[in-house]
């Protein structure tokens, strides 16, 4: 009986761990009774991947964050590489998490290991000076948008457009807005550090709206339990007064029933766009991460529908231009303005047409068939 082929994946944060979640049947398919094991979050392990480090573990964001996070940073890889040793994967997936995935793939595909990013580094965007790195780590980049896989042809990156798995899966829910009555969402983000210094600044815009429409109601969607323990500190100091639905683990099921909403930059945006819904977007970083970032960014726009557009049509408000009165005013525009609604939802479905194409069979076509190369090149060799 043939050895299994054996995959690692590491995920970083809850959106690769739905990407590699989507992904694994896939896999299964091309590659029956492989193994899968690597830095996982539930929804991996409900597909029958091998938990070795929670992906939690290696969510940060910001520069200065990930500095005061070098250390746990540190011991997960070590763990991750004593694992790999032992494991002798076939084939290794990093899925987001690049400074963790690209230095991990450049060690074991020294070892003869093939290896695959599926969702590329924004080297596009700032740090462009990895794409070095990406040379000689990875055999294959997947990418989930069409500017990306051309980013990489003068570099010599073996790049595939694969279209974003979102798009196949999430449809538009459009809805009339009661105006006097709308449902805002607040989607403070799925990292730790986004939850801790949004949840004040979104509940003081909650505070504003209310006081604009006082039928408005709102909706918190949050990854788990833990979650909801940092925000209701937050909630009980700021806004204790404040009736709002906290939905734990159903982010789409939750946004799907909103009219309008307030997000932090991310994933979540694309999320929100195919979902249907104006939003206004807004981030904060420390003051470190912030203005080094400054330095280092070279695009015009931080929501994903406004770089697929490649003009603003969502509101973003970052940084010191995100207060409550300047957010709660691009919430009340929206709401106030259901042509204006109509005009962005036209505009998101010129957006998502791009992206829908079966992306997950073509990413572990792609995966099989480089794969399959790659043994037949060395078994000629």
């Amino acid at each position: 009986m043939p050895t299994p082929l054996k995959i690692a994946i590491a995920a970083g944060e809850t959106s690769g761990d739905l990407l590699a979640a989507h992904l694994i049947p896939q896999l299964q398919q091309k590659f029956p009774n492989c193994v899968i094991a690597g830095v996982s979050g539930e929804h991996m392990v409900s597909q029958g991947c091998e938990q070795i480090i929670d992906c939690q573990e290696l969510a940060v964001m910001g520069l200065a964050e990930i500095l005061t996070s070098l250390p746990r940073l540190y011991r997960c890889r070590q763990q991750f590489i004593t694992f790999l040793h032992e494991f002798k994967p076939d084939i290794y997936i990093g899925i987001d998490a690049p400074d963790f995935n690209l230095t991990i793939a450049k060690y074991i595909k020294s070892q003869g290991v093939f290896t695959v990013q599926y969702n590329s580094p924004k080297v596009w965007a700032w740090r462009r000076y990895r794409v070095k790195k990406i040379q000689r780590s990875i055999d294959l980049m997947l990418t989930q948008f069409p500017f990306e896989a051309k980013f990489y042809e003068p570099y010599q990156v073996k790049a595939k457009y694969c279209g974003h798995p979102f798009a196949d899966v999430i449809q538009p829910v459009i809805k009339e807005i009661k105006q006097q009555r709308p449902i805002i969402g607040l989607a403070v983000g799925s990292r730790q550090g986004e939850l801790l210094r949004h949840s004040k600044l979104f509940l003081l815009t909650a505070l504003k709206i209310k006081q604009e429409l006082p039928g408005s109601e709102f909706v918190l969607p949050l990854i788990n339990e833990k979650q909801k323990r940092h925000f209701l500190k937050s909630y009980e100091k700021y806004a204790p007064s404040l009736k709002i639905s906290i939905i734990i683990g159903r982010f789409r099921e939750a946004i799907a029933g909103v009219d309008c909403v307030l997000t932090a930059a991310g994933t979540a945006t694309l999320e929100i766009m195919l979902l249907g819904k104006p939003m206004v977007v807004t981030y904060q970083l420390s003051k470190l991460t912030y203005w080094i970032a400054k330095l280092l960014v070279n695009v015009e726009h931080v929501a994903l529908p406004n770089l697929l557009a490649q003009q603003r049509i969502v509101p973003e408000l970052i940084q010191m231009q995100a207060t409550p009165e300047t957010l709660s005013r691009e919430i009340l525009n929206w709401l106030q303005h259901p042509e204006k609604i109509a005009e962005l939802q036209q505009k998101y479905q010129a957006l998502r047409q791009p992206l829908t194409d079966k992306a997950l069979i073509k990413a572990a076509n792609y995966i099989a068939e480089e794969y399959a190369n790659r043994k037949g090149s060395q078994n000629d060799g």
